[in-house]
């Protein structure tokens, strides 16, 4: 990651958006801490370069050049030659690869969950509105 600008964030939250499950499990399974992980989606954190390393959620931080350099010095090139690196990354993945080729199959399933949830948030509003009139009217 450039150490000196840009951040990382899940930022749905700010715009309204769903992390839908298989791009929640993608997440998931690429950052290292549940925690981290809780404050992306639920507070649309952002991580600079340095937060970023710290908790895990990238690698390294240089420029393109640096970039360049880890991944030879790691020798992904070679590796991701080999025929049984994508077999591997199926593997790894396969939980989020079901997840997409489900929530395909599924949509019109999860949109109608989506809708049952938005209505028992706002049903749950109204509860606590209510609640707060009534508490306004007790004498103590």
């Amino acid at each position: 990651m450039n150490p000196h600008r840009g951040f990382v964030c899940l930022n749905e939250l700010d715009f309204g958006a769903q992390v839908r499950p298989a791009m929640g499990n993608i997440f998931k399974q690429k950052i290292p801490n549940p925690a981290t992980f809780r404050t992306m989606v639920l507070e649309s954190k952002r991580f600079n370069a340095l937060e970023a390393l710290e908790r895990g959620i990238v690698d390294a931080l240089g420029s393109l050049e640096e970039t360049v350099k880890f991944i030879e010095e790691m020798g992904l090139g070679d590796k991701a030659k080999s025929s049984s690196y994508g077999i591997n990354k199926d593997s790894l993945y396969r939980e989020s690869l079901l997840l997409l080729e489900d929530e395909g199959l599924n949509a019109e399933r999860e949109k109608e969950r989506v809708r049952m949830l938005k209505g028992r948030f706002e049903e749950e509003h109204l509860r606590v509105a209510e609640w707060e009139r009534e508490r306004g009217k007790a004498k103590l």
